[in-house]
C-alpha cells in the first residue's frame, strides 16, 4: 500500500507525452524507480495469480477481467498499458518509454482481448491485436 500511495503522490498518472531530461516528471519517475524494492516482494508473492490485478490497477494499469500476468519484473509505465480481458502475459518485459537526446518519450500500448505473450518485449506504441499469440 505504501508504494501505491507514493506512486500517486510523487508521480501521478503518466500520459503519452514527451518530457525534457530535467523536467520534474522525469526526476519524480527516477525517484520511484529507485523504490521498486518496496513493491517487488509483494508482486513475487502474488505473481501468477489474479490477486495481483487489484494492485496493478491501483498503480494505473488498465486490465480486463480474468487477465493473468506471471513473473512480472517491473511496474514501470503501467499507466500507459491497457490489457484486454482473458490476456495472458508470461515473463513480460515492457518498456513503453524511450529516452532519446535527453528527452523522455512515453507511448500508450494496448494488448487486445485473448492475446497471449510469453518471454517477449512489449514496446511503447504497440497494438497487439485480440487473439494474437507472441512467443
Amino acid at each position: 500500500a505504501m508504494f501505491v500511495c507514493m506512486k500517486w503522490l510523487v508521480v501521478g498518472r503518466a500520459k503519452e507525452s514527451t518530457y525534457g531530461m530535467w523536467d520534474a516528471f522525469v526526476q519524480q519517475n527516477f525517484f520511484m524507480w529507485r523504490l521498486i524494492s518496496w513493491y517487488m516482494p509483494v508482486m513475487y508473492l502474488l505473481g501468477g495469480s489474479l490477486a495481483q490485478n487489484p494492485i496493478l490497477r491501483a498503480l494505473g494499469l488498465r486490465i480486463g477481467r480474468r487477465s493473468l500476468i506471471s513473473e512480472l519484473h517491473n511496474y514501470f509505465d503501467v499507466d500507459l498499458l491497457t490489457l484486454g480481458s482473458d490476456v495472458v502475459l508470461h515473463r513480460p518485459r515492457w518498456q513503453l518509454h524511450t529516452f532519446e537526446d535527453r528527452v523522455l518519450k512515453l507511448y500508450c500500448t494496448t494488448v487486445g482481448d485473448g492475446a497471449m505473450i510469453s518471454n517477449s518485449q512489449i514496446v511503447g506504441g504497440a497494438d497487439v491485436q485480440a487473439g494474437a499469440i507472441v512467443l
